[in-house]
């Protein structure tokens, strides 16, 4: 019995990564959609996601920690955000507690054209998530989450990252 689980579990575990694998390529193709649709190269994507991202927490972030997020130099940071300004996806703000900080923020627009690219692929997602219990998906939360964080230690030759 021990060994059919053992094997059972290889076998899912080997199917798991197979389709975490699908689904980078499958993400990864829909930003490329999505970059070529809104003008943006794919760092600014990826920029423009941090800020979403960090803003939707409640903590915009700098053009440093900016930088950090994207792993490239706040000098390479500064040109993203200045592209992305150029465009109408982000503003820069003064942090009202410290005045030499500068904040990044997502511009109306950018929501916008994310929630227009996005909406329907929102109402997919939540099609597929309303097919699981909550149980379930605490348990597909803390798996990807912990996936996530493995790759990124690889990447980052095996040191922890603070991305989210």
């Amino acid at each position: 019995m021990a060994r059919d689980d053992q094997r059972e579990r290889r076998d899912l575990g080997e199917d798991i990564v197979a389709a975490v694998q699908r689904m980078g390529v499958a993400s990864r193709r829909v930003g490329d959609a999505f970059a070529a649709q809104a003008g943006l190269h794919t760092t600014d994507l990826e920029a423009l996601l941090h800020v979403m991202q960090a803003q939707a927490r409640g903590e915009p972030p700098t053009a440093g920690a900016l930088a950090e997020s994207l792993g490239v130099s706040t000098g390479a940071a500064t040109a993203v955000i200045d592209r992305l300004e150029r465009v109408g996806h982000v503003e820069r703000h003064r942090d009202e507690r410290d005045r030499r900080k500068v904040i990044v923020r997502c511009s109306d627009a950018a929501r916008a054209v994310a929630e227009e690219f996005f909406g329907p692929l929102t109402q997919l997602s939540d099609q597929v998530l309303d097919t699981f219990t909550t149980p379930e998906l605490h348990a597909v939360a803390r798996f990807l989450g912990a996936y996530t964080d493995a790759m990124s230690r690889h990447v980052h030759g095996g040191q922890p990252t603070h991305e989210r």
